[in-house]
């Protein structure tokens, strides 16, 4: 390919198309481990105030959309509450899942099987709908987790010490599987603004009985737990997992799932930034195989069109 034709391709690259919403939304979602890593407060609470401090963002989004657009906005129907509600809670379950995992297990297990997502999917989708994943999208898979397994590094441990850290790490991967194959239900129909709204807020209800029945504290009390708690709402849930929503409307539910791998390589970016966490040859090839995959898995997608 020439220069000129590599030029005007890059031209013609459109940054407010549904790809490059949906690797904005990774990349905003790969800050998450920074924010909570801000709080001093336990992993359920943390959960419940992002999504709650998230709400009146998401409302304000809500109405707005719906002034803007009075002939497509879409009402739900009772059906699509209780998808709202079952969305919400794997949602949560994955959230809550992924903490308790932080707790038993090392954060490197839990990042590694937290990041099985992408496998879940298609599996999902296999299981529930009969359709089976191509064997270029099955390879894109696997060089998406082996790039994964490359970037937590050497330190993974595997004993019977942290088996319950990792299966609920496997949980919650499930957890979130399970959730984007609602969302892209959802998203058949309605638009985004309704569907983060009300998913967000089922999943806020379900969380709030959970912290209250645990022993964690519910009170904010340093600078940290308020920039900690208001960036998870705001620039990881409104608008990290907004992005993912709408891009959700023209994307595979199976490819999304391999484009959130951009986020652990961001996670690491930003540890490497501000914690000076170390990053290293074998880090840095475990990102570019992630890279790789989520073009094989966008062209095998577009051949599947």
């Amino acid at each position: 390919m020439t220069t000129k034709k590599i030029t005007t391709k890059f031209k013609n690259l459109k940054f407010s198309s549904p790809l490059f919403i949906a690797v904005g939304g990774a990349i905003l979602l790969g800050a998450s481990p920074i924010f909570v890593r801000l709080t001093d407060l336990g992993p359920i609470s943390t959960a419940f105030y992002r999504v709650f401090f998230a709400l009146p963002f998401l409302w304000i989004w809500m109405r707005r959309d719906e002034q803007k657009k009075p002939k497509n906005h879409q009402i739900p129907v009772k059906n699509e509450y209780l998808l709202f509600a079952l969305a919400g809670l794997f949602f949560a379950l994955d959230l809550m899942s992924w903490h308790w995992a932080l707790d038993l297990t090392t954060i490197v297990n839990a990042t590694l099987f937290n990041n099985f997502t992408p496998f879940f999917v298609p599996l999902l989708i296999w299981m529930f709908y009969a359709k089976r994943p191509s064997l270029t999208f099955v390879g894109a898979i696997l060089i998406a987790l082996t790039g994964s397994t490359i970037l937590t590094g050497e330190s993974i441990q595997l004993n019977i010490i942290h088996v319950w850290g990792d299966l609920f790490a496997l949980f919650s991967a499930v957890g979130y599987a399970a959730y984007i194959l609602v969302l892209k239900q959802l998203r058949h129909r309605l638009g985004t603004p309704v569907i983060m709204f009300w998913t967000t807020f089922f999943n806020m209800w379900i969380l709030l009985a959970c912290t209250l029945g645990s022993s964690e504290s519910l009170i904010p009390s340093t600078l940290n737990d308020w920039i900690g708690i208001l960036g998870l709402a705001i620039l990881v849930h409104v608008a990290g997992q907004g992005l993912l929503a709408y891009a959700m409307g023209h994307l595979s539910a199976a490819f999304i799932s391999v484009v959130l791998l951009i986020s652990p390589v961001v996670a690491a970016l930003l540890g490497w930034v501000i914690f000076k966490e170390a990053v290293g040859l074998l880090e840095l090839i475990g990102a570019l195989l992630i890279l790789v995959s989520i073009v094989i898995a966008r062209q095998d997608e577009r051949k599947g069109n």
